[in-house]
């Protein structure tokens, strides 16, 4: 999905959640990020989804744990999210 050209008030919340991932290894002045930010300025639902997910990959990087062999493959598929390796 490309949202360069998308205004904050056409960026609907699960364009939001769709990009959040994305979002967290963006550059913040890119496109994408700036529509982000914008849209969570106006959207409470969005903004506790976002704080929600960066506290988790937060203590996840604190607490990394050894995942037992094929578990990250599993959980990408359960989430039917791409593994961007």
């Amino acid at each position: 999905m490309n949202l360069e050209h998308i205004s904050k008030n056409n960026l609907t919340c699960k364009e939001v959640i769709n990009q959040v991932c994305e979002h967290l290894g963006e550059l913040p002045d890119s496109p994408v990020c700036i529509a982000i930010q914008d849209h969570l300025k106006e959207c409470d639902n969005c903004t506790n989804f976002y704080d929600s997910l960066e506290k988790t990959v937060t203590l996840y990087k604190k607490y990394s744990p050894d995942l037992p062999e094929g578990a990250h493959e599993r959980l990408m598929q359960a989430l039917k999210l791409a593994d961007k390796k």
